[in-house]
């Protein structure tokens, strides 16, 4: 690759698809079912190599941010990176060609945010050398080539847990089932954002509409805990690629909320059908306290989460990473974390 690569516009969503599902760095989430679930289009800028073939490549939003472009991703979307063909780029020296060259590509944006889950390639060099800040945070992963054997990670708490959600639900008539819809769960969702003092960042249409689309095509579960009357006490979203399902939001009635073991009945139960269907589970990292320490005590894997971020000018990113920083500090997050 000693001549400047050319990059392209990828109007084939079907290309892009087939070449999204060779890389190591895969997910449902660079998919464009995930983003027709969203209604929203697109852009995918790819390099190809001299048959033709997609080698590597990056599908984003163009949003607008403080009058300039900016990557923007649908709504509940963890992960969004450039990704490479690493069986036809085998040469680290062409990978890192290839990233550099998509970066160079967007470089007209004002603002570039790259969050890259666990299991793609750390090609962080062409980041660095473009003026990006790495941010660093963890994901637990539990595998399911650990399905039989699981549980005996689990956290002496969370065993203790679990038990007496176990009790509660036989003397309640509870049930556990992925038999919910988006309309079910979207009012759980609010009650725990009021709750924990955010605001959700779309509307209930639109959640209803994505989550039934995910549904239909197998993309995704809603996990419900409901009470003898059928009525719904806690909730989950679980989207699911080939190989991997991941936590996306949850949410429970407020009542609930102190004293009950509800969640670890719910996060038990999901957890298992994962990974007895051969799926990852994916908990989707937060750094902050108490989330963080729910997460960890079901055993998981810790595995890597870097997010690339850059906005021009410098400036301008200067005073966004000190925000930031406070912003994490407030919520007694690490500096450290992507969370």
């Amino acid at each position: 690759m000693s001549e400047k690569p050319a990059i392209e516009r990828c109007e084939d969503a079907t290309a892009w698809d087939a070449f999204a599902a060779r890389t190591s760095g895969a997910h449902v989430f660079l998919t464009s079912a995930w983003h027709a679930a969203w209604n929203t289009e697109p852009e995918r800028h790819v390099l190809r190599d001299r048959a033709g073939e997609i080698v590597a490549g990056v599908s984003l939003l163009r949003g607008r941010w403080l009058g300039g472009d900016a990557v923007r991703r649908p709504p509940l979307t963890p992960y969004g990176h450039p990704i490479i063909d690493a069986a036809r780029l085998s040469d680290p020296v062409r990978r890192h060609a290839a990233v550099g060259a998509l970066l160079d590509h967007l470089g007209g944006f004002r603002s570039l945010d790259f969050p890259a889950s666990f299991d793609v390639p750390a090609l962080t060099l062409p980041y660095i050398q473009r003026g990006f800040e790495c941010q660093l945070g963890i994901s637990y992963v539990l595998r399911a080539r650990d399905a039989a054997v699981w549980t005996g990670g689990i956290g002496e708490g969370h065993r203790r847990h679990a038990k007496k959600a176990t009790r509660e639900a036989d003397a309640s008539g509870w049930t556990v089932a992925p038999d919910g819809s988006g309309e079910e769960l979207w009012p759980l969702l609010q009650l725990t954002a009021e709750e924990k003092g955010y605001t959700m960042s779309l509307d209930a249409s639109r959640f209803a509409r994505a989550a039934s689309a995910l549904t239909e095509r197998g993309m995704a579960q809603v996990w419900m805990v409901r009470d003898a009357q059928r009525q719904p006490l806690a909730g989950t979203l679980l989207v699911q690629g080939a190989t991997c399902a991941h936590y996306l939001a949850g949410g429970l009635r407020r009542d609930l909320r102190r004293g009950s073991s509800i969640n670890y009945l719910l996060f038990k139960s999901m957890i298992t059908a994962t990974l007895e269907r051969g799926l990852d589970f994916d908990f989707e990292g937060s750094s902050i306290p108490g989330v963080e320490q729910f997460f960890r005590g079901w055993g998981g894997e810790a595995c890597t989460v870097m997010r690339q971020i850059r906005m021009r000018p410098a400036l301008l990113h200067a005073l966004a990473s000190t925000a930031r920083r406070r912003s994490r500090r407030r919520r007694g997050v690490s500096s450290g974390s992507a969370g």
